[in-house]
């Protein structure tokens, strides 16, 4: 809800008005209730084109007459903790710029680019220890958007 700016008699004024709470808190439920269908239509609505698109690994876009479905994805890097002390290993001195320590262990930009390095010595220990976390999540856009 957002912030009202009045004058005193504006605010008098408006408190002496007859209000129907009632017909408020009847209105408020319907739009309650309404709004929670709708969510749940287009909850399902994006479960099946999240469907559509894991089926085609290299669809990322569905264009319609109507609009487009894109779909997108969130990466989130992590270390398994139990390969920690591995990686502090390969790393040595350089293990705070590899790996960022919060309440949990993330991965820093340069340990994602050896991720990709296949010549690098240990890729295969590192990218055994770097857990990945893909959300995919699909976007409509009106065809002026």
């Amino acid at each position: 809800m957002k912030a009202t700016t009045m004058t005193a008699s504006k605010k008098a004024e408006k408190s002496s008005a007859k209000i129907d709470f009632a017909e408020k808190v009847s209105r408020a439920l319907v739009l309650q209730d309404t709004i929670k269908r709708m969510k749940s239509e287009l909850d399902e609505i994006k479960e099946f084109f999240h469907g559509h698109f894991e089926m085609n690994k290299t669809m990322e876009k569905v264009v319609t007459s109507e609009g487009v479905a894109i779909l997108k994805k969130t990466t989130s890097y992590s270390v398994a903790p139990e390969k920690i002390e591995v990686l502090k290993s390969i790393f040595g001195q350089t293990y705070p710029v590899m790996v960022t320590e919060k309440t949990s262990f993330g991965v820093s930009a340069a340990m994602k680019k050896l991720l990709t390095d296949a010549d690098y010595e240990h890729s295969t220990t590192i990218r055994d220890a770097v857990i990945l976390k893909i959300s995919p999540s699909v976007e409509f856009q009106g065809l002026n958007a």
